[in-house]
Formats: C-alpha cells, sequence, structure tokens
C-alpha cells in the first residue's frame, strides 16, 4: 500500500491522499450483489415486507404463528396497516414507507418504536440497512400524507404494496355475494345430486 497525493494545495493544507493497493479497492462481493438486486427488485421487496409484517403482528398484536394471519385479519385482531413502496430521488433502490393504526400501549411511544425497529427488528430480519436508522413520525393530522405516499403512483406501477397491506374491509354482512342464494347449503346439495344422475 502507498500513500499518493491526490491534490497539490499551497502549503499542503487540506491535501488529500489516496491509497494504491494491488487489487480492486471496489470489487463488489457476492453478499453485496445480493442486498443491490434484492432491494432494486419490486418482487423481493415485496417478500421483505412480508417478513416484517409477520415480525410485527407478532410483537404487537401475539399472532406467532403466520399460517394463522389470514383468520386474525378476518376477526379484526390485526388492525389496518398500509405499506407503500417508492424509489426515492435517486431512484435506485426501493424504501418502504408503512402505517399503523393502533399499537399497544408499549409501543405508543416514539422512542419505543424506534428502538424495536433498530433494534428488536433489525436483529429478527437481514432486510434492514446496516447503517441507516428507522424514522418515526407520529402523524396527528392525516391531510397530505396520502398524497406524499401514493407521489410515485403512475399507470403501470402502484405505491400500495396490496399483497401484504391489511386494508379496511367491511362487516361480512355487507360482504354478501350477488349469487349468495345460489351458494346455500341446499342449493348445492342440489347441484351435487345432478351431477351423480
Amino acid at each position: 500500500m502507498k500513500p499518493l497525493n491526490e491534490t497539490c494545495t499551497q502549503h499542503g493544507f487540506k491535501d488529500r491522499y489516496g491509497y494504491k493497493y494491488k487489487g480492486d479497492l471496489w470489487k463488489q462481493s457476492g453478499n453485496d450483489k445480493r442486498i443491490w438486486k434484492r432491494r432494486t427488485d419490486l418482487d423481493l421487496v415485496q417478500q421483505d415486507t412480508r417478513q416484517i409484517r409477520n415480525v410485527e403482528c407478532k410483537y404487537f398484536y401475539g399472532i406467532k404463528r403466520h399460517n394463522h394471519m389470514k383468520r386474525s385479519i378476518a376477526s379484526g385482531q390485526v388492525p389496518p396497516m398500509l405499506y407503500f413502496h417508492e424509489m426515492g430521488k435517486v431512484k435506485l433502490q426501493y424504501h418502504c414507507h408503512s402505517i399503523k393504526t393502533q399499537l399497544p400501549k408499549e409501543f405508543d411511544d416514539k422512542s419505543s418504536l424506534e428502538d424495536f425497529y433498530n433494534i428488536t427488528m433489525r436483529n429478527e430480519r437481514k432486510c434492514f440497512s446496516r447503517w441507516k436508522k428507522v424514522d418515526v413520525t407520529k402523524i396527528y393530522e392525516p391531510r397530505g400524507l396520502l398524497d406524499y405516499l401514493v407521489k410515485e403512483t403512475k399507470l403501470d406501477k402502484v405505491s400500495l404494496d396490496e399483497h401484504n397491506s391489511v386494508l379496511i374491509k367491511p362487516p361480512s354482512t355487507q360482504r354478501s355475494n350477488i349469487n349468495s342464494s345460489y351458494y346455500s347449503s341446499k342449493n348445492q346439495h342440489d347441484v351435487f345430486q345432478k351431477r351423480l344422475v
């Protein structure tokens, strides 16, 4: 390793020195390429968001088995949670915005929620950046929030992650199917009997 003077200022004040190596200093490892791929592909970002949502449901709402998630969402145990993915100003990598509507009392303040994401969640999941901190902001007035979150929405790309978001659903009495009388148990039995004949 040999130091090289990159600048030549008067009296050597604020000179910049670099070092010459025998190999390539900026050569990427396999892990760097894997992380870059996971942060630039939307499908892989949605997989990471699914893992984040599962860990949040485990700590916030006590759902330990992820195969019971649909049942817990349908019963109302999990309140609405929205996830948005966007590229940001530089348009190089995706980042995620998350909206939580109801949290338990132990996670209700900003400092405990930042500790949860920056310590607990970072140890549980590898998809978090090692050097960036998670920013938590409490929203009192939601006006303008959705405009900010959907600013990158276009005809071919939607910022809302519809696979992982828990949306507000009407009660089951309002969600009746148009053909619900056709699918009643009596009609299903009659259709089954007709097929056998």
